[in-house]
C-alpha cells in the first residue's frame, strides 16, 4: 500500500460499522474527493471490499479482518481455506456444525462471539476488539491426546504474538497465554469421537485472542484478570496487526501440526510454560489443593507433588497460579 492507502484504511479501520464520507476522508488526508475515490479503487483491487452509499460514505465490508490479506501472507496456503464473518455466536460451534461437510484446514475467523464459550462451558468474552477463529483438523490420534493440541496452539500463538507485538508472553497450563501477567489469548480445542475406531473423527480448535481492550473497558468479573495485545484498537491497525497475526499464527501452527508425533514443540512450551517450580492450587470443581508443579510431560500433562507428599499426573483439569 502507498502511504495515502494505509491512511484511507486506517480512518475506515477505525470507523467500525459507520461510514465515513468522502468529504472527511479528504479532509483528513488533505487531498481532494478524486483522490479519495481513486485510493479507494486502488484498495479495492487489492481485495480490500469497501461498501459505498450515496450520501453516507464509505465503509469496509470487512471489517478489521480481511481473509484474503491473511491467505496472502501465508506460506501454507495449501492447507488453509479461510472464511471471515464479521459477528458470529461461536466459530467453534459453527466450524463443529459444518465439520462433516468441511476439508481439514478449514478456517472460521470472526471479529466478535455473541455465545463465545471458554473451557467448562464458561463464557468467553468476545468484544469486537479481538480476534477468534477456528481450525478444523482430523488427526490421527486417540482422543485422550487432544489436550496435545491445545499445547501446539499455545505455542503457535505465543510465538505469533511474541513476534508481531514485539514482546515476551508465557503460558499459564493448559491453554492461556500471558502478557505482563495478564490473560490475552484462551483455546479450546473440541474433539468428536469415532465410536469405531475410539480415536478421534475430527477436532474444532478454537483460539480467541484480545487484540486491544474494548472501548468500553473490561467486564467487572475479568478486569483484574484480561488484558490486550496492544494498548489500543488504533496502534493494532496501525500495526495490520490483526491480519498478521492470523497469518502468523496459522503458519506457526501449521509448522507444529506437520511434525506432530514428534512433540518437538513441547521443549518450547516447557520454556514458556508458568507452572513449572512454582507453587499452584489444582482445582477440581469446587475443592482446590496446594501443590507444587514438577514438570510438563510431551504429552501435555504436568505432574504435581501435594504438600502432603502425594504426586499426581494432571492431564486435564485446571490450576491457578500466584503470580
Amino acid at each position: 500500500m502507498t502511504e495515502l492507502q494505509k491512511k484511507i484504511y486506517k480512518a475506515l479501520l477505525l470507523s467500525g460499522d459507520g461510514y465515513i464520507s468522502g468529504e472527511k476522508l479528504a479532509g483528513c488526508c488533505g487531498i481532494s474527493r478524486s483522490s479519495v475515490w481513486k485510493a479507494i479503487t486502488a484498495l479495492r483491487k487489492k481485495g480490500i471490499e469497501i461498501e459505498a452509499v450515496t450520501n453516507a460514505g464509505y465503509r469496509l465490508a470487512e471489517g478489521k479482518v480481511s481473509a484474503a490479506r491473511v491467505f496472502d501472507r501465508l506460506r501454507a496456503k495449501y492447507f488453509y481455506n479461510i472464511r471471515y464473518e464479521k459477528r458470529v455466536t461461536s466459530t467453534n460451534t459453527l466450524l463443529k456444525a459444518a465439520a462433516a461437510a468441511a476439508p481439514e484446514g478449514s478456517v472460521l475467523v470472526s471479529s466478535e462471539q455473541s455465545e463465545g464459550r471458554g473451557r467448562f462451558g464458561r463464557n468467553f468474552v468476545s468484544p469486537e476488539s479481538g480476534i477468534y477463529l477456528s481450525i478444523l483438523l482430523r488427526p490421527d490420534m486417540a482422543a485422550s491426546d487432544a489436550v496435545s493440541i491445545t499445547a501446539a496452539a499455545a505455542v503457535a500463538v505465543s510465538r505469533a504474538i511474541d513476534r508481531i507485538a514485539g514482546c515476551k508472553t508465557a503460558i499459564k497450563w493448559v491453554n492461556d497465554i500471558l502478557l505482563d501477567g495478564k490473560k490475552v489469548c484462551g483455546i479450546l480445542t473440541e474433539g468428536a469421537l469415532s465410536l469405531e475406531t475410539g480415536r478421534l473423527d475430527s477436532a474444532v480448535l478454537g483460539i480467541g485472542i484480545n487484540i486491544a481492550p474494548p472501548k468500553d473497558g473490561w467486564p467487572e468479573f475479568i478486569s483484574d484478570t484480561a488484558g490486550a495485545v496492544f494498548p489500543s484498537v488504533a496502534e493494532a491497525v496501525e500495526n495490520d496487526a490483526y491480519n498478521r497475526l492470523c497469518s502468523e499464527l496459522l503458519d506457526n501452527f501449521h509448522d507444529i501440526y506437520v511434525k506432530f508425533p514428534d512433540r518437538g514443540f513441547m521443549n518450547e512450551y516447557r520454556e514458556k510454560s508458568l507452572a513449572v517450580g512454582r507453587k499452584i492450587n489444582v482445582i477440581k470443581g469446587a475443592l482446590s489443593r496446594p501443590a507444587t508443579a514438577l514438570s510438563i510431560g510431551d504429552d501435555a500433562s504436568v505432574l504435581v507433588r501435594y504438600d502432603n507428599g502425594e504426586e499426581e499426573n494432571l492431564s486435564s483439569g485446571e490450576i491457578s497460579i500466584k503470580l
